[in-house]
């Protein structure tokens, strides 16, 4: 059961940094083409990346520390509603 939750609390937080990192896409390339939505090109995207890979990678440092405190909490949780 451990193995299954920390799989569903892995792939949320994944899920919640993926739609971060595609408005931030959305939104800088929608900044690089000076507001014009109609003219935001594979340029603008590419422009996109460096803010991203930071994104990315301020992510991945709290990620396993994060997971594992959810799965404390949860654990602590259920220990505490445990008859007993």
């Amino acid at each position: 059961m451990l193995g299954s939750e920390a799989v569903e609390l892995a792939e949320a937080q994944i899920e919640l940094v993926k739609q971060v990192d595609s408005a931030l896409r959305e939104a800088l390339a929608l900044i690089s083409a000076q507001g014009e939505r109609d003219k935001v090109g594979k340029a603008d995207y590419a422009r996109t990346t460096p803010a991203r890979d930071a994104l990315q990678a301020r992510a991945d440092a709290p990620f396993f520390p994060a997971l594992w405190g959810k799965l404390a909490a949860g654990w602590a949780a259920g220990m505490s509603s445990t008859p007993g």
